[in-house]
């Protein structure tokens, strides 16, 4: 048994409104401000049917995919060497066989002064 179990603890200094009367009516104001148009958004599309939302989100997505399409077409395609600079897998590295120098500069990710070596 605790030699504080007949004595209540003292939470009042945990309670914001303690030392701030009113806080919590404003912290309920803003929340709902912030709340305010995510809510009317979703009151709005309560009533859209799935080929409706999935024309809505076509619209966004077609150009986006069709600009990926057009820049992993021009990656592939193009005559330019390619940067070997990209990720590397660990079942990669273990099974290449690297010089030691290239090994540590990957498995560190820092140049060969020491230098962290963001290409990314």
């Amino acid at each position: 048994m605790s030699k504080h179990e007949d004595r209540p603890i003292d939470l009042t200094p945990l309670d914001p409104q303690a030392g701030d009367p009113g806080y919590w009516d404003r912290f309920h104001g803003e929340v709902m401000d912030r709340a305010r148009m995510p809510l009317a958004r979703r009151r709005r599309d309560a009533d859209v049917h799935v080929p409706e939302l999935l024309f809505r989100w076509g619209r966004l997505v077609a150009p986006v995919a069709a600009a990926a399409a057009v820049l992993a077409a021009l990656a592939l395609f193009s005559e330019g060497p390619i940067s070997s600079s990209g990720p590397v897998a660990v079942d990669d590295v273990l099974e290449a066989e690297f010089p030691s120098a290239e090994l540590a500069v990957v498995l560190t990710g820092s140049g060969p002064n020491g230098a962290p070596q963001r290409d990314w």
